[in-house]
């Protein structure tokens, strides 16, 4: 989506045009869903935290300075409905990891798994299965990075952590992801992850059609 019609149609919704604002839920809000249902791992609390959420951005957006960090503003307003409500409800609330922000090597930063997970339906529960599994942290910086398409420095901002958080995160979570991948294809005796014949997929694209 290009970044100046999304600045117009904000500019727009800043000036009471209803209409613009109805394309930004058209646009955002299964990115928006997405995160909710990140945080609190409940379709019917997700969908409520999402109409609050677009209720909310619509009620204050006159308050937002930079139109070009819309979807920034609009997704930590949906982390602070969810987080809300889970302490409503007197739900525990992880928002740390046990381990320390570490320096991530560049080329440490990327995931590719076979294809195959995204083509076949019990690959595709599995890996759900692995990505549910993950800490709440990392399940959400994994969403927001590779679903909402937010930024390293954008999700610290959602998420109110620093840069290294962030990337410890995103690392954490891919290595989980590989070596829960390498286990069970070992269990079940099937081998797809690193066979150079398989065709491979970025993690994000495969993420993304689940």
């Amino acid at each position: 989506m290009e970044k100046e019609y999304i600045k117009s149609l904000v500019t727009a919704a800043k000036n009471g045009n209803e209409k613009c604002f109805e394309e930004l839920y058209n646009i955002y809000y299964e990115k928006i869903y997405a995160n909710c249902l990140s945080v609190t791992k409940n379709a019917s609390d997700a969908e409520e935290c999402l109409q609050l959420t677009f209720i909310k951005a619509w009620q204050s957006i006159g308050a937002i300075e930079d139109s070009g960090a819309f979807n920034t503003w609009l997704q930590k307003i949906a982390f602070n409905e969810c987080y809300s409500l889970l302490r409503k409800r007197k739900v525990n609330i992880s928002v740390d990891d046990d381990e320390e922000p570490f320096e991530i090597a560049d080329t440490d930063e990327e995931l590719s798994l076979p294809e195959v997970y995204a083509e076949q339906n019990d690959l595709s529960d599995r890996l759900k299965l692995i990505i549910d599994n993950l800490s709440d942290v990392q399940r959400q910086t994994i969403t927001l990075y590779y679903f909402s398409e937010l930024s390293v420095e954008e999700i610290a901002e959602v998420m109110s952590c620093n840069e290294s958080t962030v990337k410890s995160r995103l690392f954490l979570a891919r290595r989980s992801i590989k070596t829960e991948i390498e286990e069970l294809e070992s269990r079940s005796g099937q081998k797809f992850y690193g066979v150079a014949a398989i065709p491979v997929l970025p993690f994000g694209s495969i993420f993304t059609s689940l």
